[in-house]
């Protein structure tokens, strides 16, 4: 399938734009709300005039179904593949916006949210045609997601300068879903891609390319090589894992077990800078645990509790922003709009950033990573303290896109690389599930804390409403999960990796001088001039 299209390298590229583009049109379009919730949908002119606790409801509502998406959609995508996946989730898309175009409101709204996950989690796989840099694939597939949160800024805009009604707005945007649909129908694979598959067509691809220009016996000696070096990256791959083979390693020109013409010792793996650390057999024996034993682990326990909290005040205040600075800034309705389309744009552009928090992560590890998210959340709070002062509404918009885009980024690298893949669509999906509970007090908190001044362009003789003492709880709760931070960095230092040594140090073996890779380097040498394999726990 994968040659039928001449060129491998631009059919990759075209599956990759192509589910960056329905991530972009699909998947987080529910998070834009900000930008229609305190204009077009309490509008009469163009809108359907909905009250202020009816809008927030809704967005309650369809938050709790948006967290529940991945457990419930992760069922048709393990038994069914991709195709038929994402094909449920955009249907589900476009019969929200049919249903919301002609006023059916909460439901609507709900299956829009509900689908959007979907359509994500869907396409995921594709990062599996890129195995030398699968990581940074999947970065750029996530990525997208974020940038889904303009579409609703989108629909206010062209409410407001076109004067589209808001049922144009959505039983149009209907049509970008089918568009879409057709294209999940005609591309997607009832299986995903895999992994192994994909490397062998990279491998296929470089060899032929790098044999244009050599002779008949060139490329009978090129084959043979490419084909054990594709055999042993598919072995170390089994034993070491996919996302950190390639930017961690380099091949040298021997590998014990494995001979080649002339009697040369067969490859072996070398560092390319320095060789990982290899788990501490605790860490080990929690990724092969059972699924029991990973749900009542402390580092799941620990996370569910942070994300819990985190999540629930990262999404009251999309929903709430307006809300917020109409009781509580002095600002008219029109500076309020103009605010929270200021505020959908930086949230937006937090997928800038994203990048950045992969690079701290693998570079400095998950315990400074947990602390900048939780310092960009207290600052974020404190801004809503104090954000009847108009010179602080900027500054929290920009701690609170850098909270919530390091968050969801966080929580997913820290369940792969603390719990492992083995139940990590369970264990995503029943914390993002407990999340979505935990959401349905949105609803109440906001009728607690909610004035008047945000319902009227004058702030004079109106209620600024209780959300100084909402941003004083929101900041102390936050403050509190230092607490994740503190815990993790104890069980760290509780349990100590031990000093790694190389099979060199116990068996030193001389090597034959070596040439240069396939990945265009040498390895360093050790002592002896020797090469060294990498650093192992013995």
């Amino acid at each position: 399938e994968a040659m039928a299209c001449g060129n491998y390298a631009a059919w990759r590229y075209a599956h990759i734009a192509v589910a960056c583009l329905q991530n972009f049109a699909l998947g987080g379009v529910f998070f834009g709300w900000a930008s229609i919730a305190g204009s077009m949908l309490v509008s009469d002119d163009g809108g359907p005039g909905l009250t202020s606790d009816y809008v927030h409801t809704m967005f309650v509502c369809a938050s709790t179904v948006n967290f529940m998406a991945p457990l419930l959609l992760g069922v048709p995508l393990d038994l069914l593949g991709p195709k038929v996946a994402s094909a449920l989730s955009i249907i589900c898309i476009a019969l929200g916006c049919l249903l919301f175009g002609l006023g059916v409101f909460i439901p609507g709204m709900c299956l829009l949210a509900f689908g959007g996950p979907g359509v994500q989690n869907a396409i995921i796989h594709v990062s599996n045609l890129f195995p030398h840099c699968k990581a940074t694939a999947t970065s750029i597939i996530t990525g997208s997601f974020q940038l889904s949160f303009a579409v609703f800024l989108v629909f206010e805009r062209l409410w407001w300068i076109k004067g589209y009604t808001y049922r144009e707005l959505f039983i149009g945007y209907t049509g970008v879903c089918l568009a879409m649909l057709a294209v999940s129908l005609v591309l997607w694979p009832n299986k995903p891609y895999s992994f192994h598959e994909q490397l062998h067509e990279v491998a296929k691809e470089r060899t032929e390319r790098r044999q244009r220009f050599m002779s008949a016996d060139e490329r009978a000696l090129d084959t043979a090589s490419a084909a054990e070096e594709e055999a042993d990256e598919e072995e170390v791959e089994r034993e070491l894992g996919a996302l950190r083979l390639p930017s961690r390693f380099i091949r040298s020109s021997s590998k014990p077990g494995r001979k080649k013409g002339g009697g040369e010792e067969a490859r072996r793996l070398t560092p390319a800078v320095e060789a990982p650390s290899v788990p501490d057999a605790e860490q080990n024996a929690l990724k092969e645990g059972t699924l029991v034993e990973q749900l009542t682990s402390g580092p799941f326990i620990r996370l569910t509790l942070y994300f819990i909290v985190a999540a629930f005040w990262a999404n009251f205040y999309v929903g709430t922003v307006a809300t917020q600075l109409g009781d509580t800034s002095g600002l008219s309705r029109a500076e309020v709009l103009d605010y929270t389309n200021l505020f959908t744009v930086i949230m937006t552009l937090g997928v800038l950033v994203i990048p950045v928090i992969g690079l701290v992560m693998d570079r400095l590890g998950f315990v400074p990573t947990s602390l900048a998210i939780t310092l960009c959340g207290v600052l974020f709070s404190a801004g809503t303290v104090m954000q009847q002062d108009e010179s602080y509404i900027l500054p929290t918009f920009v701690f609170y896109s850098l909270f919530r885009t390091m968050l969801f980024t966080f929580f997913f690298a820290y369940i792969a690389d603390t719990l492992g893949f083995k139940y990590f669509g369970v264990l995503a999906g029943l914390v993002f599930a407990l999340a979505g509970v935990a959401g349905v007090l949105q609803s109440p908190l906001n009728k607690w804390a909610a004035g008047t001044c945000h319902l009227q362009d004058a702030n004079e003789n109106c209620d600024g409403g209780r959300w100084f003492a909402v941003s004083l709880i929101q900041t102390a709760s936050l403050a509190v999960l230092v607490g994740f931070t503190v815990l993790d960095l104890r069980q760290k230092h509780s349990h100590p990796v031990p000093r790694k040594r190389t099979v060199s140090e116990v068996a030193p073996a001389p090597l034959p001088p070596r040439q240069p890779g396939p990945y265009g380097a040498t390895a360093p040498k050790g002592r002896g001039g020797y090469e060294t394999v990498p650093s192992i726990n013995i």
